[in-house]
């Protein structure tokens, strides 16, 4: 294991045939998300230099445009997908094809950023899209709820890989709008599960309401929610589930993605 993957040629150079060497998580390296373009190619450099093959099974992050991701096979010249990224894409393509309707789309997460373009998509395809995680925060923002302390992107930017600035109220409203031309249900949460810090607790904060009391984050969905969600999924034939609910991680917030 090397600790430091900026810094991994000793470990490189002792591998022995059949061993394999697990680097940091890049995720803890700035350069690795950054918005600049040389950055991130001074980590893909580094890391490209320690192999000859670059296979990419990480299916959950390959649409990010980061230095492992893209960077890498760029300073390569080639990459593969691995056998989970092979099974993922089959999975969807034979779903999407002649999915057996209605379908519903349960899509979690934190960043609308990371998964606008894909929910954007799957309106084409899905019956009912059911938003849950931290994303939701920022789409009950838009509809004018309190959202307290929570985690949300309201109110923010991103530059997309064309390199246009995309405002995410603007595209979390149009994507609603979308839905409802389209004739797509959207499922938000009515209630959530709440606590002055994202940390264990007995006692969380069970809201009335879609509403979130200031100084409170909402880490879960609700028990009303929970039911909501559980009818609008059971009234469908074929469901694609991408991103959990809350910060399943913690015992306190793991109801609403294991329901």
């Amino acid at each position: 294991f090397a600790e430091d993957c900026m810094d991994a040629e000793k470990y490189v150079k002792q591998l022995q045939p059949g061993q394999v060497l697990i680097l940091e998580n890049v995720r803890f390296y700035s350069d690795e998300g950054s918005k600049k373009e040389s950055e991130r190619m001074v980590m893909a450099k580094k890391i490209a230099s320690y192999g000859d093959y670059f296979v990419s099974d990480a299916f959950g992050t390959a649409h990010r445009n980061s230095a492992t991701m893209t960077g890498i096979p760029k300073v390569l010249g080639h990459g593969a997908g691995g056998y989970l990224m092979s099974r993922e894409i089959c999975s969807f393509v034979d779903i999407l094809k002649e999915p057996k309707r209605p379908m519903v789309a349960i899509v979690g997460g934190a960043k609308v950023s990371d998964k606008i373009l894909l929910l954007e998509h799957m309106l084409a395809h899905i019956d009912v899209l059911i938003i849950g995680g931290a994303m939701a925060y920022t789409f009950l923002s838009t509809q004018g709820y309190n959202i307290g302390a929570s985690f949300h992107q309201a109110g923010q930017s991103f530059t997309d890989k064309y390199g246009e600035k995309r405002d995410i109220d603007k595209l979390a409203a149009a994507l609603l709008d979308h839905a409802e031309k389209k004739g797509v249900k959207v499922g938000l949460p009515l209630d959530h599960i709440c606590h002055t810090k994202c940390e264990f607790t007995k006692e969380p904060l069970t809201t009335d309401d879609a509403n979130v009391p200031d100084g409170y984050m909402a880490l879960d969905i609700g028990p009303k929610t929970i039911e909501y969600y559980c009818s609008l999924i059971q009234g469908c034939q074929t469901a694609i589930w991408n991103g959990p609910m809350g910060v399943f991680e913690i015992d306190t917030y793991s109801k609403g993605t294991f329901a």
